[in-house]
């Protein structure tokens, strides 16, 4: 071994040290040119200097004359042997500077490449952060964007694994122009924890953790990354504010065991199946959510207000003339639709529907200009029993038909309708077996027209077209869906009736060809599930507003006809509306008046000026905040 190294030349060991020059970069190659040049500078000046060329000079003279000579390459006259020493320095600078030129070009378009791979450390702080990659991003993003126009130089950073320059080329073609915030993206894996401190985590306002399928496998990458995130040892001391989503039930408390109280977790199924179950009863309550959940729209805010504390909520409901104030935050305790006389305490918060945060604004008037004379007490019609048709069946079905089983009468009836392909999971009768209702499960081929056309569709109370299963693509689900409105929307005018019928979407593009198929609400599942989760990552309080709108126990949205609060044909103020609704015990927030269009092609107004007064005409509605009550005597 040692007779081989004593073998090595000098020639091999100078080109192995010019290697490893080489391999350390830009910077170490122009501090090597740097010294070459500097030592030939150093060594014409000594040459001239100690053979007298230029007497008049001093050495420290010489070597700058050379210097200025390096950079100018103007050479001299004189004797020839300082022209010959300087052409040589004007030669071999010329050959540095060209080396230098590409040595500084080499390693500008290695930074570039550098930073289109996405590895580059961000420097933010504040920042939504979003880790992971779905085709529901664009809508989170949007929202976001929406959410902080009233905050200076917002940003968003993306960590996925993706290339770099593929993200931003998608978001530029689905957002559309130049984005009113910043957006940062890298690629890196959300479970690696150098990847996660690359994007900032520790200074992150918010974390969504995206699923990139909706599937139970979502979940699994889900927990692997709370662990990197809760776990890491260079974690902040606060703590994390995150939202997911969780698919599958059973996952739920896994997740939540691992990130403990700083992870809010949106249970996808659970909340769709809640949402058609509801919508399917009320016709528009979709476009409620909608507005609510939409960024663009009204939004929930929480407020302090100390000028108000110990007023009761009957009376503060009165005090703020553009926000529907549905209820107060008592400590860590969220109230909807309080008791009127329930007083307004210190450190509580106001909890209202308003469209932004400077309409928030209280508004005390001595006289409120209420018709208490034209207000109707009459308690609502006894609630009778209904059929309700199913078509279809999906993961989600099973839940949906336990959910209408708690808004149903005794003895009502649901009838479900699937392909033989599309039987799955829990297709059973013996599965509702316990409920209150009757539940036929039938095989019938629903593509076939024949089919449809032997259902007397005057028979059902509510019609609900799920997305099928089976299929193998979202564009095949969300077709076969679309196929069958058109033909139950043409069934439908040729028996001279006009069931509501609600769909769930899976694709958000083919909302406006589920408007011109005749639908009178459509649930987009995925949209909903990306909104309720934008919204708690900018306020986490949200998730127990949200959890009691949905519960079957908790305080919910109804639309009721306006003849049960008011006598019709007549002009109101919102302040009679609140009173009428008060004295039943509920909250009123807003108003469906369908012969009337807004921006959304609907007549939904929640969270309404409350003293612009508005004529209320048979069909009108008043959204109102309620607990559910079921009379069948």
């Amino acid at each position: 071994m040692g007779a081989n190294l004593m073998k090595i030349s000098s020639s091999s060991k100078l080109k192995y040290l010019f290697d490893n020059i080489m391999a350390k970069g830009t910077l170490a190659l122009v501090y090597c040119l740097f010294f070459v040049t500097t030592f030939l500078v150093l060594i014409s000046a000594v040459f001239v200097w100690f053979y007298s060329y230029e007497k008049q000079r001093t050495f420290l003279q010489q070597i700058w004359v050379f210097s200025e000579l390096v950079l100018d390459r103007k050479i001299p006259f004189g004797q020839w042997e300082l022209g010959l020493v300087s052409v040589l320095l004007v030669i071999t600078s010329i050959f540095v500077l060209s080396i230098l030129i590409g040595i500084l070009t080499a390693g500008i378009e290695g930074k570039l490449e550098e930073l289109k791979k996405g590895r580059s450390i961000v420097i933010e702080t504040g920042h939504s952060l979003l880790l992971g990659w779905s085709p529901h991003i664009f809508l989170i993003i949007s929202e976001l964007i929406i959410a902080n126009e009233n905050q200076k130089d917002s940003c968003i950073v993306i960590l996925a694994d993706v290339d770099k320059t593929e993200m931003e080329q998608l978001i530029r073609d689905r957002l559309g122009g130049k984005p009113r915030a910043r957006i940062i993206c890298r690629r890196g894996n959300q479970t690696v924890m150098t990847d996660l401190d690359m994007v900032s985590i520790n200074f992150a306002k918010s974390i969504i953790v995206l699923p990139p399928s909706m599937s139970g496998d979502a979940d699994i990458l889900l927990i692997k990354t709370l662990l990197t995130i809760v776990k890491n040892p260079c974690r902040r001391s606060t703590p994390y504010h995150i939202t997911s989503v969780v698919y599958d039930e059973r996952n739920i408390q896994v997740a939540k065991m691992v990130g403990k109280n700083e992870v809010i977790l949106v249970n996808a199924e659970s909340m769709i199946s809640k949402i058609i179950a509801q919508t399917s009863r009320q016709p528009g309550l979709i476009d409620v959510y909608q507005e609510i959940l939409d960024f663009n729209g009204v939004e929930i805010y929480f407020k302090c207000v100390p000028e108000l504390i110990g007023e009761t909520y009957g009376e503060i409901s009165y005090a703020f003339d553009t926000s529907a104030i549905i209820g107060f935050k008592k400590r860590n305790e969220i109230i909807l639709n309080p008791p009127l006389d329930t007083v307004y305490e210190n450190d509580d918060e106001l909890i209202a529907i308003t469209e932004d945060s400077d309409t928030f604004n209280l508004m005390l008037k001595s006289d409120y200009d209420i018709f208490n004379e034209k207000i109707n007490d009459a308690m609502p019609k006894v609630q009778k029993k209904e059929h309700v048709l199913i078509l279809s069946w999906n993961q989600r079905a099973t839940a949906i038909i336990n959910e209408l089983n708690n808004y149903m009468v005794n003895d009502s009836q649901i009838t479900v309708l699937v392909d033989q392909n599309n039987a799955g999971s829990g297709f059973s009768e013996n599965s509702f077996a316990s409920l209150d209702i009757t539940v036929n499960l039938e095989i019938r081929d629903i593509s076939d027209r024949y089919i449809l056309e032997q259902l007397d569709l005057s028979n059902y109370d509510h019609i609900i077209l799920l997305a099928r299963s089976d299929l193998p693509t979202e564009r095949d689900v969300d077709s076969f869906t679309l196929v069958t409105l058109l033909q139950l929307n043409d069934i439908a005018n040729l028996q001279g009736v006009n069931p509501p019928i609600v769909s769930e979407i899976l694709d958000n593009r083919n909302k406006e060809l589920a408007e011109s198929a005749g639908v009178d609400d459509f649930v987009i599942s995925d949209r909903l599930v990306s909104l309720v989760l934008t919204q708690i990552s900018e306020n986490k309080h949200l998730e127990v507003v949200f959890g009691e709108l949905l519960s079957i126990d908790g305080i919910e949205i109804y639309l009721k006809p306006a003849s049960d609060y008011i006598e019709l044909e007549q002009e109101y103020n919102f302040y009679t509306i609140l009173a009428a609704a008060g004295r039943k015990n509920e909250t009123a927030i807003g108003y469906n008046r369908p012969q009337t269009k807004n921006k959304h092609g609907n007549g939904m107004v929640v969270s309404p000026e409350k003293g612009k007064k508005v004529k209320f005409i048979a069909g009108d509605q008043i959204i109102v905040l309620g607990q559910l009550k079921i009379d069948t005597t």
